[in-house]
This record gives structure tokens, C-alpha cells and sequence, in this order.
């Protein structure tokens, strides 16, 4: 299907193509690249071509440019990207502290990768299903997530509320509508659930640095261990501990992975892709890249 046609009535772009430039314009990893001083001739392209269908306006900063994408996608192409930005927006930011909370993505547990977790008060799992996405592995996704976290939520659209409210009813797994607005609806309350937590798959999702604070923060002293059991010699201390006491630890520890510089974040253009900061957390030089980049204006 043609998305649109030029001035003079000539097709130039179908809808699927526009999609794929629009997702190339918000992706994490063409903001890794700028903040390693690159500039990335696809993003220019792709938003030169968005502009021959009236999605950018020529002459505008990148920053606008990829905020006028971002408003496409919600509207259109319900991506990761737009549920990611909304549980950044609605629930991260709104409620917590950059400074004080924090927010994870693509976080490994178990033979799973989840999509986002929140750390305030305590860690909540967040899995996006996509109205393009299938429900077949969610099962298995949900047992992995539970050997971590106790509180789980399933984000949906809301055309998809019912489908996995049937499937997920019985559960304590709760349920987040997108609706067209971009509000996130709790249409199903998470409920408690500590029956699978797996002191040993915590220990594996986390930074040596980190289980290795846990246990000693446990036993009151730095636990010594040669380099080659360095995690076996730490696991038999935390298998000792009980996996909610373990788990509470966890949570303290996961909660202060927090922005190297918030201050500096609270003023970055791009309501866009504030989602992919909080995600690459950058360094003040990288910051100052990315900002330069962005007030950049296109042709």
C-alpha cells in the first residue's frame, strides 16, 4: 500500500518502507554511534526521505525532525520503541527520580531477556507484546522473570487487552493497555509473587562487582576467593541466604544503577528518545555530542 505521493502526484514511498526508515531514526544504536563522535549518513537519508511525505519539515533540527517521527510511529506503527517510550514517560519519570530510581531494558535472566524493568520501592518487570509479537514463548518468559522479580506486567495494545487478559487472568502477571492516546490503562493489577525466585539466576544477571557487595554486605566482611571459583565460592554464601532475603539485596543493588548525570539529562532535547538515554546512560562528553547533533539542522 502507498503511504503517500509527492507534490506532483507521483508515488514515492509505501507505508512499509517509511516504517522501516522511521524505526532506523529512533534506534539505540544510531545514538551509540553519535556518542562516539559519528555522524550517520542512514539517519540523514532516512529523514530526508521522510520529508518528500510530509512527516519532517526541511530545515528542521534533528531533534525536531525525530520527535515528529516518534509522534508517526505511535500513531502508525505500534514498535518497541513506542511502548518503551511510553513506560519511560508514564511510568518512570512521571513517578520517580532519575537520580534516585532506576530503569533497566534488555535486562538477561534465565534463558529470557525482558524488556524493561522499573527500581524504586521495589523491582517491577514489564514484558512488550507487540500486536505483531506472539504470545507462544510468554509462558516460558514469565517463569524466567519470576526467578528475579516479583512483580510482572505484560504490555499490550489495547486492541490486544482481551486476547491476553483470557490468557493471563488466572495469573498474577498484570496487564498495561497502550491506548491511542499513548496512555499506558492498568487493565490487570500485578499481584505478589515470590514462589519462583532462583538465588542463582540472580547471581548470573548480575555484575561480579555487584553479587560480590551482596554477600558481603551479608556476612559483614569482604569475601575472599580465588579468581577460578570467584562465582562458585560467592554462590555457596548466597544459597545460605534464602532467595527474599537474596532477592531484597538484589532489588537494593539493581536500584542504583541509576544516570550518571541526571541534572544534564533533565535538559536534553528530543522528548523522543529520552527512553534511549535513560537505556545508554552517556557520559558528559557523550551528552555533549549528542545534543550537538541533534540542534543540528537537515536538509
Amino acid at each position: 500500500m502507498l503511504l503517500a505521493t509527492t507534490r506532483k502526484g507521483s508515488p514515492i514511498l509505501t507505508q512499509a518502507a517509511v516504517g522501516h526508515k522511521a524505526k532506523t531514526v529512533v534506534s539505540p544504536a544510531t545514538l551509540r554511534r553519535v556518542m562516539r563522535g559519528d555522524r550517520p549518513p542512514t539517519v540523514d537519508r532516512a529523514l530526508h526521505s521522510l520529508s518528500t511525505v510530509g512527516l519532517v519539515q526541511p530545515g528542521s533540527t534533528r531533534a525536531d525532525a525525530i520527535d515528529s517521527v516518534h509522534r508517526y510511529l505511535a500513531t502508525t506503527h505500534k514498535v518497541e520503541h513506542v511502548y518503551k517510550s511510553a513506560l519511560a514517560q508514564k511510568r518512570f519519570l512521571g513517578p520517580h527520580s532519575p537520580a534516585s530510581a532506576s530503569i533497566l531494558t534488555e535486562f538477561s535472566i534465565g534463558s529470557s531477556c525482558i524488556d524493561t524493568i522499573i527500581v524504586n520501592g521495589r523491582a517491577t518487570g514489564y514484558e512488550i507484546k507487540t500486536e505483531l509479537d506472539s504470545p507462544a514463548k510468554l509462558n516460558k518468559q514469565i517463569i524466567d522473570y519470576y526467578k528475579a522479580f516479583r512483580y510482572l506486567y505484560v504490555v499490550v495494545d489495547h486492541s490486544e487487552n482481551q486476547r491476553y487478559l483470557d490468557i493471563l487472568g488466572d495469573t498474577s502477571v498484570g496487564i498495561l493497555a497502550l491506548t491511542k492516546r499513548g496512555h499506558l490503562s492498568e487493565t490487570k493489577l500485578a499481584t505478589e509473587n515470590c514462589y519462583h525466585l532462583d538465588t542463582e539466576a540472580m547471581m548470573k544477571s548480575l555484575r561480579k562487582a555487584e553479587y560480590s557487595t551482596i554477600v558481603s554486605k551479608w556476612l559483614g566482611y569482604k569475601l575472599k576467593a580465588y579468581p577460578v571459583d570467584y562465582f562458585r565460592t560467592h554462590m555457596h554464601i548466597a544459597s545460605q541466604m534464602g532467595e527474599q532475603v537474596f532477592q531484597k539485596l538484589y532489588e537494593d543493588t539493581l536500584r542504583q544503577r541509576t544516570l550518571k548525570h541526571p541534572a544534564i539529562f533533565d535538559k536534553m532535547p528530543c522528548t523522543a528518545l529520552r527512553h534511549v538515554y535513560l537505556q545508554l546512560n552517556p557520559t558528559r562528553i557523550e551528552y555533549k555530542r549528542i545534543d550537538s547533533w541533534l540542534m543540528e539542522r537537515i536538509d
